[in-house]
């Protein structure tokens, strides 16, 4: 819970959290605002809203809309929600980010999705290509700007970057496992050894044992809820053995 003051969750300057001129990236989480009276931030690699080089999220107190902001040090792009959010409640957020992007391109994975939805995000109409490295050496934040500036004011979870642009039925995948996870796959009963075949001897069956095993002979079965999986779908009931 972040008091929207002086909180903030604070990971020193690392390679692995900046992007150079051709890299893609994903940000994700969930966020639920406490107070709707000013700019929030939800995560950033960055000093201001502007040019400043890095990478941030924040929402935009004018509209109450979800900013995305990537920038240099001299070109800026910036992708704006359509949805606004000014209720309290919590919201599953990704931006993905593809370094060759085109302003206005479909064909691109650059763009807000909300709740695992596309939010037909729109831009600035800066060609994503302009962009090039966006690496500094100032500390990532979750709940304020890497100055500490403009804190968030509710709670944040599951924040995640990911160096990949991921499509979107992988964020409607990860959207739906996180918001009903009773439902979105069931674990079954523990399951005897399976069969077991040895090479030169003659083939036999293990008998049944306890759920441990020595050599892990031994399986739950897994079954995944087929809607809940963006994207191509498995069978509508789909066992995983181990």
């Amino acid at each position: 819970n972040f008091d929207g003051t002086n909180d903030y969750l604070n990971a020193n300057d690392n390679a692995s959290l900046d992007f150079g001129d051709t890299d893609d990236m994903t940000l994700s989480g969930w966020f639920n605002r406490d107070l709707f009276a000013a700019d929030h931030t939800v995560l950033a690699k960055k000093t201001d809203q502007t040019t400043a080089a890095g990478y941030l999220m924040w929402i935009d107190d004018s509209v109450d809309d979800l900013r995305f902001s990537i920038a240099d040090g001299t070109d800026d792009f910036i992708l704006d929600s359509v949805t606004t959010f000014a209720a309290i409640g919590w919201t599953h957020f990704a931006v993905t980010w593809d370094d060759g992007c085109t302003a206005g391109s479909t064909a691109d994975r650059t763009e807000i999705y909300i709740n695992g939805s596309d939010n037909a995000a729109t831009d600035d109409a800066t060609a994503c290509s302009l962009i090039g490295s966006v690496a500094n050496a100032i500390p990532f934040r979750i709940g304020a700007e890497s100055d500490a500036g403009v804190p968030f004011d509710g709670k944040l979870d599951e924040v995640r970057v990911e160096s990949i642009a991921r499509e979107g039925s992988d964020i409607l995948t990860q959207y739906r496992n996180m918001n009903a996870t009773s439902t979105f796959y069931t674990v079954g009963s523990q399951e005897g050894r399976r069969s077991t075949v040895r090479l030169g001897a003659t083939p036999a069956t293990t008998p049944a044992s306890p759920w441990y095993s020595p050599s892990w002979q031994s399986r739950r079965p897994l079954t995944l809820l087929a809607s809940g999986v963006g994207g191509a779908k498995l069978a509508p009931t789909t066992t995983v053995g181990s």
